[in-house]
């Protein structure tokens, strides 16, 4: 048996690497000895992120890129195009990918945000999977938050007809649920995100042990290139907001606060790199403050940064595979917002959205008025979270269940 999943480049995402070993743990669960078929076009660093890939039963296979040509003609088509179907749903593949996709029994569509608007329209991973249901076999959207398209009504019309012919729909909080029943999309389930079963790792970090030795408490804390471009878009003095947050919490609570990015460029290029946005952030700070701050390296992979942030006692967020991360440990969680997941998310396991901070809105006065509430629910939070967690990782297993026994 041979599953292959679609969605995935390569692990400089930490949350790519979460999705993708979470994923496995539960096909080994439910298909043992099956083999998984990961694309990668970073293979030599995808394997040194995750060593034991082998006994999960995990290849990486070949992404086949189309050469520069093609994607310039693919950005303009969906651009300037977007209401024609086969500009959604139908670019060319490379026949080698079509081949391996045509070759695989089950195709598995890793989801969190590829079919939405963040990143533009969600071309490539329809593209991929339009080609699978063509040639008939069973695929599964998985732990996705999909939508919403209303801002391009023909977009939506294409994408939406797209995704009522998956053998099945999982996704990972109630707002995308609410959004593609309206739309008449059946074998629709609400789950969590996959990366809720990922297992913690733990690494070694001196001066963490050090500060909790000493009795301080750990704030975590992630930003991201887009919550900078984001924030300084609305005309925020984004690392000046940042600077006097982290100088407040480490001055006025005494809590250590730790910098932890999960998103990193690709070796050897530029790209989105949640450690230099955090480097920048560390250089603002005082000698005294910087103290009292730690910056984690960014070579981790995502099962170690899982186990940094459950060390945390509290944390921050603008990635939502961080925020899924602390959130999956029952630690209460801030989630800086810049789309409708990180709201459904805490809609679902914490029904409000107290806790989700729009971007835009990011000040220190807002971090700080947030984060004293978020302090003093912390106990009830905990016991909260504990208690959503194993029925919502309950219903992924289930709807793994089910896909497979179609």
């Amino acid at each position: 048996m041979r599953i292959y999943l679609t969605g995935q480049r390569n692990f400089a995402n930490r949350g790519c690497e979460a999705l993708v070993r979470s994923t496995c743990q539960l096909l080994n669960e439910i298909a043992p000895g099956a083999e998984i078929l990961v694309p990668s076009d970073l293979p030599a660093f995808d394997r040194q992120q995750w060593p034991e890939h082998e006994a999960a039963g995990v290849r990486f296979v070949p992404t086949y890129p189309r050469p520069l040509w093609h994607h310039a003609w693919r950005f303009l088509m969906a651009r300037r195009w977007p209401a024609r179907h086969d500009g959604v749903t139908r670019l060319p593949l490379n026949p080698r990918q079509r081949a391996a996709l045509a070759a695989a029994d089950r195709v598995l569509s890793l989801g969190g945000d590829m079919y939405s608007l963040d990143y533009g329209p969600p071309v490539r991973i329809a593209s991929l999977d339009a080609a699978a249901l063509d040639a008939g076999i069973p695929t599964l959207l998985w732990g996705a938050s999909v939508g919403p398209f209303h801002a391009h009504p023909a977009l939506e019309r294409a994408l939406l007809a797209h995704l009522r012919r998956f053998t099945g729909v999982v996704v990972r909080e109630p707002l995308s649920r609410d959004y593609l029943a309206a739309a008449g999309v059946k074998n629709l389930t609400l789950a969590t995100d996959p990366a809720f079963h990922l297992p913690a790792e733990m690494a070694a970090a001196p001066r963490l042990d050090h500060a909790q030795a000493a009795g301080k408490q750990l704030l975590g804390l992630n930003l991201s290139p887009i919550a900078y471009q984001l924030a300084t878009r609305h005309g925020l003095d984004f690392y000046r907001e940042m600077a006097q947050f982290v100088r407040a919490r480490v001055r006025r609570d005494d809590l250590f606060v730790v910098l932890i990015p999960h998103v990193m460029a690709r070796p050897g290029r530029r790209g989105a790199d949640d450690y230099q946005v955090l480097r920048t952030l560390e250089a603002r700070l005082e000698p005294a403050v910087r103290g009292a701050v730690w910056l984690a390296p960014p070579t981790w992979n995502a099962a170690q940064y899982k186990g940094l942030i459950g060390r945390c006692q509290t944390f921050i967020g603008a990635r939502t595979h961080t925020t899924l991360a602390a959130l999956s440990q029952g630690i209460p969680t801030l989630s800086l917002s810049y789309s409708v997941k990180a709201t459904g998310i805490n809609q679902q396991l914490l029904g409000t959205r107290e806790y989700v901070l729009p971007l835009p809105q990011a000040t220190a006065a807002a971090l700080e008025a947030r984060f004293r509430v978020l302090r003093a629910q912390a106990p009830a939070l905990t016991t909260q979270l504990r208690a959503a967690l194993e029925p919502a990782r309950q219903a992924s297993r289930e709807a793994l269940r089910q896909w497979w026994g179609r």
